[in-house]
């Protein structure tokens, strides 16, 4: 599935895209001393192995952007080298770039290795939002390759995708044996232990900081110390963190972007403010819209919503001047950032207008893309906000058949955890504006079985506070007041929670 997708659906990726970084000054990331797993390639040309060899390390060290490059430059030795298609739209950007890749690796798929071959039809099949299907053929590449760490990688982040934890664990736990010199299986153990139920932050620290002895000289290996501190609460020891991740990678946006994120959280207005300054200054285009995201959220986080509305308003008009690659992609990013803190604020007129917008340009998007799998998903989330939208303004009918529309449009997307959240968010607000408590408290955990999107866990506060359930809302709000990781819906929610908390002790 493209990132652009699951982009707005926030399962785990305050952590994981976290990873994408595209530091054109760190020496580090392609160094010999890193040891990463390869596959056994059909390119007949040695240039186009050797950038696809290169591109596999830069993405495993983090650097998604310098490896979408080497991925691209693979292709161009060799047009006809399928699996290098596959990772181009692995690390693609925009929605249209996943897209055309998908195809592309799909063109050349006759002359791949047969695993390379079911990876792509595995990839084609995501991109219907059939991951079930995806993961049948993920399972055949894996017993083609029983001791092929990356593509047994490959078969874990499916699970992971699809919210099937116990699963994902024990193939990353197999990939760890498989090759004991290899840490990224043990990040992404981290981030399922920090970001999966069942949580345990301890194990999460555990492979965190067995990757990063594996790695000691790698940017990524700081990144994920600081996130595994960051979930630990231990806001100043990941400050520290980031900080050495910025030693090593000097140009990097994510550093001082993830520092500045904790620096908010721990109330260090100024030194955000600089380290999102210092963020905008290094990022590549492809990069600046995030940073803005994030830069925006600051005054939410302090309470001051209207501020935060306005600072992302005035960085979406800003983009058209910024020079990225996917505009629209961006804008689209941007809007979705404001409408949400605008809806779960009752900014309604800004509101309204934001919807039309947001869902004018993502229909536009998926149908630009010709993948089949985008548009349902870009439809099914157009009827939801369309749904959340009638529903604060009381008119019930029409949020319940928006709510059948997403019902209809996602119905075979099953196994995708957007459709639940689409679905069972919807109806959980519906629940919860109209009084019934237990069914929106039912609907809203269905939702987000991760425990991850604060929007949702902050209705589920105000449901168990309709039901009287003092201890369940004071757990609920806890949970978000010490999440410490950004999003949109974070900003949103955060302050209020908070302050709720604090009139409970």
């Amino acid at each position: 599935m493209s990132i652009v997708r699951i982009s707005l659906f926030t399962l785990a990726l305050a952590g994981v895209s976290a990873c994408a970084s595209s530091d054109a000054g760190n020496q580090n990331a392609s160094s010999s001393s890193v040891n990463v797993s390869l596959l056994e390639y059909s390119t007949k040309s040695d240039e186009a192995r050797r950038h696809v060899e290169e591109g596999e390390r830069l993405d495993d060290t983090g650097f998604s952007l310098r490896a979408n490059e080497e991925f691209k430059r693979a292709v161009a030795a060799d047009s006809s080298f399928g699996y290098a298609y596959l990772r181009v739209a692995q690390n693609a950007y925009s929605g249209d770039e996943y897209a055309t890749n998908v195809r592309r690796a799909g063109a050349h798929a006759t002359t791949a290795t047969p695993v390379e071959a079911l990876l792509i039809q595995a990839e084609q099949t995501n991109d219907q939002n059939d991951f079930a299907g995806a993961l049948e053929l993920l399972k055949k590449a894996a017993d083609l390759a029983p001791t092929t760490a990356r593509v047994w990688m490959v078969l874990g982040r499916e699970y992971f995708q699809m919210v099937k934890p116990a699963e994902a664990r024990a193939v990353f736990e197999k990939v760890v044996a498989m090759d004991t010199t290899y840490a990224r299986p043990m990040f992404w153990l981290a981030s399922s232990f920090m970001f999966q139920e069942p949580k345990d932050i301890a194990k999460a620290e555990l492979f965190a900081l067995r990757g990063q002895r594996l790695w000691p000289q790698e940017p990524i290996s700081y990144l994920w110390l600081g996130n595994v501190r960051r979930a630990q609460g231990r806001l100043e020891d990941a400050i520290a963190a980031y900080s050495r991740e910025i030693e090593l990678a000097s140009t990097d946006m994510n550093a001082f972007d993830n520092r500045g994120n904790t620096n908010a959280f721990a109330g260090h207005g100024d030194a955000a403010r600089a380290d999102f300054d210092a963020a905008l200054r290094v990022a590549k285009p492809a990069e600046r819209a995030g940073v803005g995201m994030d830069r925006g959220y600051l005054r939410a986080y302090q309470g001051d919503f209207d501020g935060a509305l306005k600072d992302l308003a005035d960085f979406r008009s800003a983009i058209a001047g910024m020079h990225t690659p996917s505009p629209a992609q961006d804008k689209v990013n941007l809007l979705y950032a404001e409408l949400t803190i605008a809806l779960l604020h009752h900014r309604f007129p800004l509101v309204d207008s934001a919807v039309v917008q947001f869902n004018a340009i993502s229909r536009a998007l998926a149908k630009a893309s010709n993948s089949d799998g985008y548009v349902k998903w870009a439809e099914g989330f157009a009827n939801h906000l369309d749904g959340l939208l009638a529903a604060h303004h009381g008119d019930f009918a029409t949020a319940r058949a928006r709510l059948a529309d997403v019902q209809r449009v996602r119905a075979a997307d099953k196994d995708d955890p957007t459709t639940a959240a689409q679905i069972h968010g919807l109806a959980g607000l519906i629940a919860l504006l109209q009084k019934d408590y237990p069914t929106a408290s039912r609907e809203l955990a269905l939702a987000d079985p991760t425990n991850t999107q604060m929007h949702f866990l902050y209705w589920r506060a105000l449901a168990a506070e309709g039901q009287g359930q003092t201890t369940e809302e004071k757990d609920l709000l806890r949970r978000i007041a010490t999440w410490n990781f950004s999003s949109a819906e974070y900003a949103a929610v955060r302050y209020d929670a908070i302050q709720k908390l604090n009139s409970l002790k």
